[in-house]
């Protein structure tokens, strides 16, 4: 009953900060209630989450380690559909301030896929899954004012100190 409270917490700042909020005719799916739409965020994201660390215990199989990391990526990023709708989603990924992140994460998606599924190289699937994670960090900090410029200066520092 706590995490249900929580959700419905959460639920009830997002539809009071105007950036998230959109009419119910603009959701993809317009008859869930705030907090139907709150659970299968949290499902999606949960599920996203449980697929990733799964995919490390599966390291030295590069069809599971791809496949199962990048839905777990997916899914968490799937999620966020059931909060603003696909049409709302799409129009934020693909702003100028974030394209090339967006665009960078989409092709390490299918570079780790492809790695994995066809040519089952443990190696460049690793690296492609780095490469995923760390894209998908670089368009999550795209959302954060100043996030990103924070992290070039932290790891400029950490690497000029090397």
């Amino acid at each position: 009953f706590r995490l249900v409270a929580t959700m419905s917490t959460i639920i009830n700042k997002i539809k009071g900060a105007t950036p998230y909020y959109e009419p119910e005719d603009e959701s993809m799916c317009p008859s869930l209630s705030w907090k139907q739409r709150g659970i299968g965020f949290g499902i999606c994201v949960f599920f996203g989450f449980f697929c990733s660390v799964l995919s490390w215990f599966v390291f030295f199989n590069p069809l599971k380690l791809g496949v199962l990391m990048t839905m777990g990526n997916l899914s968490s990023l799937g999620g966020t559909l059931f909060l603003l709708g696909p049409k709302k989603q799409f129009q934020r990924m693909f702003k100028k301030t974030r394209i090339g992140a967006t665009v960078c994460y989409l092709i390490f998606i299918v570079l780790t896929l492809l790695s994995a599924l066809l040519l089952r190289n443990t190696g460049l699937t690793l690296i492609f899954s780095i490469c995923q994670y760390c894209a998908l960090i670089w368009y999550g900090l795209s959302y954060i004012p100043y996030a990103r410029t924070v992290a070039k200066k932290a790891v400029s520092s950490c690497v000029d100190k090397v």
